[in-house]
């Protein structure tokens, strides 16, 4: 999952929830910030954001 800015696995709220997960300061100001609605990102933004997650996991930074 994606806003554009931050990335999250779709199950981030389950391990927030039922592990106590802190998310970092970023991303809750992010959010707080954007009043929690969702990003409305056009095609390019989301196949930039794919090939971005492609190169993290091509070079095992995620």
């Amino acid at each position: 999952m994606s806003d554009g800015q931050f990335f999250w696995r779709l199950d981030a709220a389950d391990y927030v929830q039922h592990y106590g997960i802190e998310l970092p300061e970023k991303f809750i100001a992010h959010g707080d910030a954007r009043q929690w609605a969702p990003a409305a990102l056009s095609r390019e933004e989301v196949a930039q954001v794919d090939r971005h997650l492609g190169h993290l996991r091509k070079t095992e930074a995620l």
